[in-house]
């Protein structure tokens, strides 16, 4: 696997056991039942109190996305919207429907 950081600007390759010193700029949580409430907050002030500049929260059960450019900064997306990257992955997109679909099978 490799990661990438608009901070270094450069790439590591985590199957060498090297690893960033600077966060990613987008963190992706796929939830699950036992996530609660004051976990995901708790992890959302990390990410972006480490560098973090967006995180997305799926959640496959209610087929949402929370999107968060801060940790009180939240759009919350239905199933028939799409991701977009916004100034940390600009032109990506990717509909969630898809995604959810996709991760059913």
């Amino acid at each position: 696997m490799l990661l990438s950081s608009r901070a270094s600007g450069s790439a590591v390759d985590c199957r060498a056991r090297q690893f960033p010193i600077s966060a990613p700029d987008l963190a992706v949580e796929v939830l699950s039942p036992s996530n609660s409430e004051k976990e995901m907050q708790r992890k959302l002030r990390e990410y972006f109190a480490a560098g973090v500049r967006l995180v997305w929260c799926i959640d496959p059960r209610k087929r949402t996305a929370s999107v968060y450019t801060a940790p009180e900064s939240v759009t919350v997306l239905n199933e028939n919207a799409t991701f977009d990257g916004g100034d940390v992955l600009p032109g990506f997109r990717l509909s969630l429907k898809e995604l959810l679909d996709r991760a059913e099978r």
